[in-house]
């Protein structure tokens, strides 16, 4: 037997606790049940692996019919399937997929578009505006900047973050090389008492966007980059530091830890 918890309006909000069976318990107990695609609110009903469940309530739109249980809802048709291993997984005991939130929600269109938008500033080298990223996902919030920071610390959203930035990077002709190639010019110019700072904070990005690092040190001229950046809010602040070398030798590109 498994134990889950929600807080639903039809109990006030209040934090509910709810018993799920399996089928041999709910024999054992006394509990008659269904298939939950024929309970009724109240029932006690199968799911599609074997779990028994409380039928809560009913909801219908157009003709259609879709249960809540205490593990989660299910439209009612031919192709609906009811599962509560999953749910117990992700946690996700509300909807009507299996989905984790961080899943869900990067499949929304709001997800979706303040992605590209991070990704085009990040990539022309402009400064993060998180407010307008912000009133692009969630206008409605109190902080709609804190609130969007919060949807990019996790890691299923990091992972479209950076499916798209190479996506965009490829359409501009922007590659690994392209760093390498930043790099070597402004480490040039340096060199020379020449303004590499620009070129150097564009360089800065591309090693950030392809997930670049030094692998072994070599002995030759040497320029500090300082890659700091400290998020608004303050919710988090990251720092790293690339050492920008005239000898490419020893610089290796590798797929970051979100790449999908």
């Amino acid at each position: 037997m498994e134990v889950i918890e929600r807080k639903l309006k039809k109990f006030g909000f209040k934090l509910r606790p709810f018993k799920v069976y399996t089928a041999e318990e709910a024999k054992q107990d006394g509990l008659k049940y269904v298939y939950w695609k024929d309970a009724s609110v109240g029932d006690w009903a199968q799911t599609d692996d074997g779990w028994i469940v409380e039928c809560l309530s009913e909801y219908k739109s157009n003709g259609n019919a879709q249960l809540m249980f205490s593990c989660g809802r299910a439209w009612v048709n031919d192709r609906s399937r009811l599962e509560f291993t999953p749910r117990l997984e992700t946690r996700n005991f509300y909807g009507t997929s299996a989905d984790s939130w961080q899943v869900s929600e990067g499949k929304k269109g709001r997800t979706q578009r303040v992605i590209t938008m991070y990704a085009h500033m990040l990539l022309d080298g402009k400064p993060i505006k998180w407010d307008l990223l912000g009133r692009i996902y969630r206008p409605d919030q109190l902080r709609p900047d804190i609130t969007v920071k919060r949807l990019f610390k996790e890691k299923e959203i990091t992972g479209l973050i950076d499916k798209k930035i190479r996506e965009l990077a490829a359409d501009r002709g922007i590659t690994e090389d392209t760093a390498f190639a930043w790099i070597e010019k402004a480490a040039a110019m340096a060199e020379k008492k020449g303004d590499a700072s620009n070129l150097m904070r564009a360089a800065e990005n591309l090693v950030k966007i392809f997930g670049m690092e030094p692998k072994k040190q070599i002995q030759t001229d040497t320029m500090q980059i300082d890659l700091s950046r400290q998020i608004e809010g303050q919710i988090e602040t990251e720092q790293a530091k690339l050492t920008a070398k005239q000898e490419l030798k020893g610089f290796e590109v590798g797929n970051s830890d979100s790449d999908e």
